[in-house]
């Protein structure tokens, strides 16, 4: 018989306890259906881990729930990580995610202040989503040394920003299209005289100024020998909005640089997104809907 997924009677962190709160009745019941398709996948140490790293360990599970349901084959090999890995055509891609928070320091992604008027800190937030996609290269180089994945694998990191404020509510163009590829603010040329607009594009931005003056990339899916990471999936659902979860809250930002790339047919639920080059120095990310994959 699977172990329930929330227990009040334990001590735990501020979101777990949220979860008992009336307002979350529905949420709590979706998440334990989730549970039960999920726990033959979850580490041994998943429940109690679960009260102190909410987020990211909920995130483990809505993922691989998600995956279920598209119709994969999920397979956990170890604890050691990466979570879990599904085939496309005979090759395994190894599935991790991560669950970035706001960070320290200067660079960190300050609260929101609500009542207040305010801009939202663009360049933290994408700084945020490049540390997390930075952290976890650096795992896949540590599982490929010991052995745990090989050279011919896949390796799809999936990054739910939560626990960065502001995140969540989006960003035209995306977090992850600037932290990814480089995408910037739309820019206008305009003619002075006539006030027509001769043309319009996304600066390209491929790297971050922090505070302290060092220079961090967000473009490593475009114009980078970035060859190990397959694709992003990523996503800001998380336990409290879950009663809206449908498979377009997901969305695929595809490697054009990846030696084993990820087949855009075997995501035809989630939105995708493929950076397609114009020339040298221009490209265009073409978008992928669900409903058209």
């Amino acid at each position: 018989m699977t172990t329930q997924l929330f227990d009040e009677s334990v001590p735990a962190c501020a979101d777990y306890k949220c979860a008992f709160l009336p307002h979350a009745v529905t949420h709590r019941g979706k998440a334990e259906a989730m549970w039960e398709k999920y726990s033959p996948y979850a580490d041994r140490n998943f429940l109690s881990s679960l009260r102190t790293e909410f987020h990211a360990r909920f995130w483990e599970m809505l993922l691989c729930t998600q995956l279920l349901e598209a119709g994969f084959q999920v397979v956990k090999e170890s604890s050691a990580g990466p979570e879990f890995y599904i085939t496309l055509d005979g090759k395994r891609f190894w599935v991790e995610a991560v669950s970035p928070k706001a960070g320290t320091g200067q660079d960190a992604v300050p609260p929101i202040e609500y009542g207040h008027a305010g801009t939202v800190p663009i360049d933290r937030i994408v700084l945020r989503l490049a540390s997390a996609l930075s952290e976890k290269l650096s795992h896949y180089r540590r599982a490929l040394a010991a052995g745990r994945i090989s050279p011919n694998d896949g390796y799809i990191i999936c990054i739910n920003p939560s626990q960065v404020p502001h995140a969540k509510f989006g960003s035209d163009p995306s977090y992850p299209s600037r932290a990814l590829y480089g995408v910037g603010n739309l820019t206008l040329s305009i003619d002075r005289d006539s006030r027509r607009i001769l043309d319009q594009f996304n600066v390209h931005t491929p790297s971050i100024t922090k505070k302290s003056g060092a220079s961090v990339a967000t473009s490593p899916f475009f114009g980078s020998g970035e060859i190990s990471c397959s694709a992003v999936i990523y996503s800001v659902m998380d336990f409290f909005n879950i009663d809206r979860c449908v498979s377009n809250d997901f969305g695929v930002y595809h490697n054009p640089n990846a030696a084993r790339p990820l087949p855009t047919q075997a995501f035809g639920m989630f939105d995708q997104f493929v950076p397609e080059p114009i020339d040298e120095s221009r490209f265009t990310l073409r978008h992928i809907p669900r409903e058209a994959a």
